[in-house]
């Protein structure tokens, strides 16, 4: 894995990039890295935590984790894949899968409105970030309800 202090790592944000163009890191950050946790879990182990091999696609995430470009660009692929591989799926159960799809898609949306706002055109501009940034127990509740959700569904 390469170095954290001077590369990307395959569970940073998008290409390490912080969710603010001030460089601000923030709970979207946290959020966006936690799921790429849980897509690497939901791709190499299966619901027993039996490892399988690591699939290409986070293979690539490593090899180009030097170069934040690349990085980011195929991380951005992976959020608008639209389904998790059947050789994948087939080791979860229904209410893993939906979890992941679900927190992929809130990940995808935070994604394209923090770059609206970076390549401004946001509606809101500058405050659209704003926005973001107070909502934080919004979004932290988002996702802790998607996990309950899942949880209660196996129960």
């Amino acid at each position: 894995m390469p170095d954290a202090r001077t590369a990307g790592r395959p569970d940073d944000c998008w290409a390490g990039r912080p969710a603010f163009p001030d460089q601000r890191y923030s709970d979207l950050d946290d959020l966006e890295s936690f799921f790429y946790v849980l897509a690497y879990i939901i791709h190499v182990y299966d619901s027993q935590g039996v490892s399988h091999s690591i699939p290409d696609v986070f293979e690539e995430w490593i090899e180009y984790g030097q170069d934040k470009r690349i990085l980011a660009k195929l991380k951005k692929c992976f959020l608008v894949m639209p389904t998790i591989p059947r050789e994948f799926s087939d080791r979860w159960p229904g209410a893993y899968l939906e979890l992941f799809h679900d927190y992929r898609r809130f990940v995808e949306n935070v994604y394209r409105q923090k770059d609206l706002v970076i390549i401004g055109r946001s509606a809101d501009g500058r405050d659209g970030l704003k926005t973001l940034r107070l909502r934080a127990d919004d979004h932290y509740d988002y996702v802790l309800g998607l996990f309950d959700k899942a949880i209660s569904t196996l129960e």
